[in-house]
């Protein structure tokens, strides 16, 4: 049929593209990834229009703050890789060139050893959520993670995550596997309940989570997870480590445009507002982009409760499915 013609010939148009060796780069033995199909308006093309945030340039983005209890941390510029920190046993590992006056501002190492020793689980949580709150593709080649994130924020925030020992370390559909100083380093999976991506409306990303664990939740062979009847109630001692002890439990994690995450917090947590925004606009001055964190612990109910009136039949929707989510 003529569908499945053109269909074949944008297989082929795909294959060109990626052998394309005037779109290779060298340094890093990069060839071009066709990851869509729809290429046909390739040869359409007469001009560029470019806008100051370096679309033709490197356009490299890194996470270089974060602000945790009022308090602004630094991230290294370094590997995150090449100088894993060892929270594990109390300690911390320097390094990391400094920029923007990294002088005096303790490191993002010293947050997860809050998470993981002092059993801060606000600190905890905002790591994970670095870690956890994106639709990153996890892509393991002979041993080495890569990346792939739809926009370079999402990618940075996730090698950020790296400098606090906080590693995604694979995704499916339903799951998603993490590594963190917790634990004693043990891989954990949380199993994904529902995820609203981010869009210009909403200006935010958000993602229901709950953490499993590996006897009841692990993952089968078709990579849905076996999920008990109602969340498990049974806890250790080793997880009140940071962040584990929300084991069991529905989380949303949530993250946006300041304007908007700010607007929709909660009324009971705007102490120190007003410091966050003066600091939110000292960074914008130092030519940083902002980008405000959100979680929230739901009850079973509320959660079911939410899915299906408004998760659920969204999904289902054929016609207004993207307006439906916006409403969700």
């Amino acid at each position: 049929s003529l569908y499945v013609s053109l269909e074949m010939c944008f297989l082929v148009l795909v294959i060109f593209v990626n052998l394309d060796i005037k779109m290779y780069h060298a340094p890093t033995n990069t060839p071009a990834l066709a990851r869509s199909p729809t290429i046909t308006d390739l040869g359409q093309v007469q001009y560029i229009f470019s806008d100051k945030t370096g679309t033709l340039t490197r356009n490299e983005m890194k996470l270089r703050r974060m602000i945790v209890h009022g308090i602004v941390y630094a991230v290294p510029e370094e590997d995150p890789e090449a100088n894993r920190p060892d929270v594990q046993n109390g300690m911390q590992t320097p390094g990391g060139k400094e920029v923007l006056g990294d002088e005096g501002l303790p490191n993002i190492n010293e947050l997860a050893t809050k998470a993981c020793h002092e059993k801060d689980e606000y600190a905890a949580c905002i790591l994970e959520a670095l870690m956890l709150c994106n639709t990153v593709v996890v892509e393991n080649k002979n041993g080495v993670i890569k990346y792939q994130a739809e926009s370079p924020d999402e990618g940075a925030l996730v090698d950020g995550a790296l400098h606090a020992g906080y590693k995604l370390f694979a995704r499916t559909e339903h799951v998603l596997v993490g590594e963190t100083p917790a634990l004693n380093g043990a891989r954990r999976s949380w199993h994904i309940l529902a995820t609203n991506e981010f869009d210009n409306d909403r200006k935010r990303m958000s993602i229901f989570l709950r953490e499993s664990f590996d006897d009841e939740h692990a993952p089968q062979r078709d990579g849905r997870p076996m999920l008990a009847s109602q969340p498990s109630i049974k806890s250790t001692q080793s997880d009140k480590e940071g962040g584990a002890s929300l084991r069991g439990k529905v989380l949303l994690l949530c993250k946006g445009a300041d304007n908007t995450m700010l607007a929709a917090a909660a009324p009971t947590n705007l102490d120190g507002l007003d410091d966050m925004r003066d600091r939110l606009d000292e960074f914008a001055r130092q030519g940083l982009r902002t980008l405000v964190f959100g979680v929230r612990i739901f009850e079973e109910d509320e959660f079911e409760s939410w899915h299906s009136e408004y998760y659920a039949p969204a999904l289902a929707s054929l016609s207004d499915r993207d307006g439906m989510l916006k409403k969700a």
